[in-house]
């Protein structure tokens, strides 16, 4: 795999997602805790400041070094079936998720049917209604074309994700100079800084374009909706608050 060649010192560079680095370091998992981040301000803050701080030091120990992060964006759920406006809208549901424990937890609290499926399957499984629904970032729905076969969409923000920048530690400070290294952090800040201001300009766009041109109905949490699904996973959270420790959970501000 791509993570594996990176910490193996076959590549000095990639990027990858929250899910993917936590087959390295689970703790990585922590910044998708459930409506961890109230915007994308908020996650781009904790990504360059204690969040970082917190990403460095731990994949540091994987013989890697944290570069900086990008969003990959919050989460909405669809569905062929109807709209996902309270909680015991998803039961029954099935939902493809990535993998990992959390996430089955997640949409099992909820009565939902998760399913572990590969993103390559995910089209053709909805397609032929193998899945009900998904989640993900409005950007990568759009790209996929998976407005044009998932009738509802909820502006959930659930859980956030990050795509995060990183190199191998032997293979940078031993082709870099020290200028050279520092030169690298700075210009993938910048870059990170800048691709998140169009990733936010451009989601109420994609937003729009759904709507206008493929008759998605959306439904948007309000603060209230947040409030009343967050209760039902109260425990799950604090469960995995446990799973991914004190120090990544003060670090990105878990409560």
């Amino acid at each position: 795999r791509a993570i594996e060649l990176l910490t193996g010192g076959g590549t000095d560079i990639d990027i990858h997602s929250t899910s993917i680095i936590s087959s390295i370091a689970p703790e990585a998992m922590v910044c998708t805790m459930p409506w961890l981040f109230s915007d994308y301000q908020a996650a781009e803050d904790a990504f360059f400041g204690a969040g970082g701080e917190y990403m460095t030091e731990l994949l540091s120990t994987k013989g890697v070094t944290y570069l900086g992060a990008v969003h990959n964006g919050f989460k909405l759920i669809t569905n062929s079936k109807h709209p996902i406006e309270q909680p015991e809208d998803l039961a029954g549901l099935k939902i493809r998720i990535p993998g990992g424990d959390f996430f089955m937890d997640f949409y099992t609290a909820y009565g939902a049917s998760p399913q572990a499926m590969s993103w390559s399957e995910v089209f053709t499984a909805l397609q032929q209604g193998t899945i009900d629904g998904h989640d993900n970032s409005i950007s990568t729905i759009v790209s996929n074309n998976v407005q044009e076969i998932q009738p509802y969409m909820t502006v959930s923000r659930h859980t956030y994700e990050a795509f995060t920048w990183m190199a191998n530690t032997a293979n940078f400070t031993s082709k870099l100079s020290e200028e050279d290294q520092q030169l690298v952090f700075d210009l993938v800040e910048q870059a990170c800084k800048e691709v998140n201001a169009e990733i936010v300009a451009e989601e109420e766009e994609l937003i729009a374009q759904c709507e206008e041109e493929n008759g998605v109905q959306f439904y948007r949490f309000t603060d209230e909706d947040v409030e009343t699904w967050r209760a039902v996973i109260t425990d799950l959270i604090e469960e995995y608050k446990g799973v991914y420790g004190e120090a990544a959970c003060t670090a990105f501000g878990v409560q």
